[in-house]
């Protein structure tokens, strides 16, 4: 609309009020150009900055995920490959599990039983008849490890109803409903 505002010329006008120029409409179509430049230019910035920091790097964030999982899965079959099957891990084993998983995954090898009890207790590690399986003990070992960021209160509602309705699931499967 203002380009066609600014396109009004005499006699059609006011002079001096609400006259423009013939040349406006080239001037918003080469305005229009300029900016759909830089702003392109700006998104394929941001693009290529953000891959260059998450892939790019020899120490990435995605890559050091990767490196702590392949560790933790390591120390996970140690534990769990003849007994179980590498389903589901005792809790008996707990303590003996974080003393074998390495930095940073795991805990420092100068902490006592106690401290490890407290840190494992902060966790949050949930088990089911003594055993803890892969996926909550991974979770909760990411999350102590990377979650050091506070979750604003719209995202721990999700999450703890994403809890209540994974803990409904388990709930109504031990009961029989999903066979």
């Amino acid at each position: 609309m203002l380009m066609y505002d600014t396109n009004i010329t005499a006699p059609n006008c006011v002079e001096g009020r609400t006259c423009g120029t013939s040349f406006a409409p080239a001037f918003f179509i080469i305005f229009v150009l300029f900016v759909q430049n830089v702003m392109l230019n700006l998104f394929i910035l941001v693009i290529c900055s953000q891959f260059e920091k998450y892939y790019m790097a020899e120490n990435n964030p995605i890559s050091k995920f990767k490196r702590n999982l392949d560790v933790f899965m390591v120390t996970w079959v140690d534990f769990t490959a003849t007994r179980s099957r590498c389903v589901k891990l005792r809790e008996k084993r707990l303590i003996d599990f974080f003393k074998k998983l390495p930095m940073p995954i795991g805990l420092p090898p100068d902490t006592t039983e106690d401290q490890m009890k407290k840190i494992m207790l902060k966790m949050g590690i949930k088990c089911d008849d003594g055993y803890i399986y892969f996926n909550e003990l991974l979770y909760r070992c990411m999350r102590r490890l990377y979650g050091s960021f506070r979750l604003n209160k719209r995202m721990q509602i999700k999450e703890l109803t994403t809890q209540y309705k994974v803990y409904q699931i388990k709930l109504d499967a031990q009961a029989g409903l999903y066979l």
